[in-house]
């Protein structure tokens, strides 16, 4: 999921010069499940509240090859006089006109 991001990222290092990047990986945390059914009450004691993470260290594919169709992809894009119809069902593109509704409403005198 984040692997165009983070490889992204090494392009963007390596051509401001801050070395070859050999490696990717992630590292995140999540709240571990509450499966005994305490909900938040368990989270909180005489001392504040307390919520433990668990920690993820994953191991991302560094394939420089990904971004330059992206950007290609992206710059089309961009240059387009008119953006290009919605896809059907896309989630993101209904997001998007909705706020470009709002932001109609928002920006009018």
């Amino acid at each position: 999921m984040y692997q165009v991001q983070l490889v992204g990222y090494a392009l963007i290092a390596e051509g401001l010069g801050l070395g070859t990047v050999e490696a990717l990986g992630l590292v995140y945390g999540e709240p571990p499940a509450n499966d005994d059914d305490t909900g938040l009450d368990a989270l909180v004691d005489d001392k504040g509240f307390s919520m433990p993470f668990k920690t993820t260290a994953e191991p991302i594919e560094l394939n420089r090859a990904l971004i330059p169709p992206l950007l290609k992809r992206a710059k089309t894009l961009l240059e387009m006089e008119n953006p290009p119809a919605p896809g059907e069902g896309c989630k993101e593109c209904r997001l998007v006109e909705e706020m470009a509704k709002i932001s109609g409403k928002l920006c009018r005198p």
